[in-house]
């Protein structure tokens, strides 16, 4: 059933300045089921309980669908009639298992919540149409787009946070977000940019540049994305002005950085192998998970806050969505 939002906000606490544990040199490989009627799946998110969310897709590949995971069960996330033709995608879970998203067009992009299963469509801006869900905190405090300008809706509804032709996907514990597109429509382009909590205060971080993408930002402020340039994808990591490349696995140079959890792990993709930056090094994960798990990992999408890395990767008959789970 649909119901009218409802979301609470409770202002979590920020740990910045802990100490950083040392990255973890194993993981023990989780599958995450097929539901019944699909035939693969890709896992975008997890949270610290292991909950984790995604998009399952049918034989044709011409329908995916959100689709959360708890407890070893695939739960397919209603949408109504009305929406069963459109593609659903997850974007974000957070630690009481609100999953946030959106659905495909036919039609505009419209945003999704929900609640233990139950879904909420998120409102528009007023004379806007489209809008997408990228990131969901522990406080249900939602961050995203609609109709080209970043937004955040809240208990009080939806709020404007600037920007035009701008998408926020991920917010930290403070309240700044990052994103990617055009700030201003006097910028000759877009690009990855960051902002402190005000919309007055974003910028972008690789000079507005609109093959760069801010896909991820923790409680240290530090961001992580993409930039598309003559020697392809580059990840790389931001704090505080200052820009760091993050080396390859390989010298093609395809390379995204989709996740950075508060111990400033990154996750994300070498060249169709799941990568994790710590420290400036990289690794592939295919490494460290045991020889026998019979996946092969293709791209590391989300990391919880205690280390647990969202994959998608090749089963023994279909793409499967993977936790990997640190070992001690």
């Amino acid at each position: 059933m649909l119901t009218a939002i409802i979301l609470a906000l409770a202002g979590p606490s920020a740990q910045i300045g802990a100490p950083i544990p040392a990255a973890p040199a194993h993981y023990s490989v989780v599958e995450l089921p097929v539901p019944s009627g699909y035939n693969g799946c890709y896992a975008t998110v997890v949270n610290d309980r292991g909950q984790a969310a995604g998009e399952c897709y049918n034989s044709g590949g011409t329908l995916y669908r959100a689709v959360e995971w708890s407890n070893g069960i695939a739960r397919v996330l209603f949408v109504p009639r009305s929406m069963a033709t459109r593609w659903t995608w997850a974007g974000s879970i957070n630690r009481e298992g609100d999953v946030v998203g959106y659905a495909q067009p036919p039609g505009s992009y419209q945003a999704l919540f929900w609640h233990h299963g139950t879904l909420t469509l998120l409102p528009t801006l007023p004379g806007t149409t489209g809008t997408i869900a990228d990131d969901i905190r522990d406080d249900r405090l939602i961050i995203g787009s609609s109709g080209g300008h970043s937004v955040e809706w809240t208990s009080n509804g939806i709020v404007d946070l600037g920007g035009f032709e701008a998408f926020a996907s991920s917010v930290n514990a403070e309240g700044a977000f990052v994103g990617s597109g055009q700030i201003s429509p006097n910028d000759p382009q877009g690009g990855g940019w960051f902002d402190a909590g005000k919309p007055s205060e974003m910028h972008y971080i690789i000079n507005g540049d609109f093959h760069t993408h801010a896909y991820s930002v923790n409680d240290n402020d530090v961001v992580v994305g993409e930039t598309n340039g003559l020697t392809g994808y580059r990840a790389w990591e931001w704090q505080g002005g200052s820009l760091r490349f993050l080396p390859s696995l390989y010298a093609a140079g395809y390379d995204h950085a989709f996740a950075v959890n508060d111990n400033n792990i990154i996750v994300g993709e070498s060249l169709n192998s799941a990568a994790r930056w710590y420290l400036g090094a990289v690794i592939d994960l295919e490494t460290i998970i045991p020889s026998q798990s019979g996946v092969q990992l293709h791209a590391a999408n989300g990391i919880s806050p205690n280390g647990l890395i969202a994959c998608d990767a090749a089963g023994p008959s279909a793409e499967i969505g993977v936790i990997l789970y640190p070992k001690s």
